[in-house]
């Protein structure tokens, strides 16, 4: 009786102790850079680029790419966010990293079928990612032919994102594709923020200075 007393009292112990603990978080190396890149695969970037005179998703992709490659890799970290196949979904491609031969592995990849734009969550995602690994800087290069289509507010999602981390230097960068009306560029440039800028598929080289000297 003693020993089945003191057992069920040094068990209670044990219980009262590890309720009390709190578990260690995960701890995640933070980068002085990061450049995020939003990635629009929807079905329209399969049409003609007027700037380029080749489809927009191939456009984006080879744009994308000759970006990664100028940056100053050894000064920031790259990742990879794409549009998900539903308004309730986004694709993190690639977490930061300063891995070229990965990143243009995953550009590869990118299609242009999906038949949702969810702009504004994709950029709450790319912004919670950057959030976790940036420790100064935190850059998104948002490559779109057009706005939310699913009853997101991209603007509103920056404008959260700058908001709730001041202590870090947001920008956003956008790159436009395909872009007939004004009315559509004048949707798409309040998406810029801190030092970012709206920018045509034929405008990349300025892109990459600005991006180099903001690091």
């Amino acid at each position: 009786m003693k020993n089945s007393l003191r057992f069920a009292l040094i068990f209670a112990l044990i219980l009262m102790i590890s309720s009390c603990v709190t578990p260690q978080k995960s701890h995640i190396k933070k980068d002085d850079v990061v450049t995020i890149f939003v990635f629009d695969n929807s079905g329209s970037m399969r049409l003609r680029d007027k700037t380029s005179g080749v489809s927009s998703i191939l456009s984006a992709k080879q744009n994308a790419l000759n970006l990664a490659s100028k940056l100053k890799i050894s000064h920031t970290k790259i990742a990879l966010v794409e549009f998900g196949k539903s308004c309730k979904d986004v694709q993190i491609d690639l977490a930061p990293s300063n891995n070229l031969s990965e990143f243009r592995s995953k550009i590869e990849k990118i299609g242009a079928n999906n038949l949702t734009s969810p702009l504004a969550l994709t950029i709450k995602e790319a912004g919670n990612l950057g959030v976790i690994h940036a420790k100064r800087v935190l850059n998104l290069v948002i490559i779109t032919d057009g706005t939310d289509s699913c009853n997101g507010h991209a603007q509103k999602e920056i404008a959260n994102l700058v908001r709730e981390n001041q202590h870090l230097k947001i920008s956003s960068f956008i790159i436009g594709y395909n872009i007939q009306a004004r009315d559509t560029e004048r949707r798409l440039k309040p998406l810029v923020t801190g030092n970012g800028g709206y920018y045509r598929s034929n405008e990349i080289d300025k892109l990459v200075q600005i991006l180099n000297e903001s690091n």
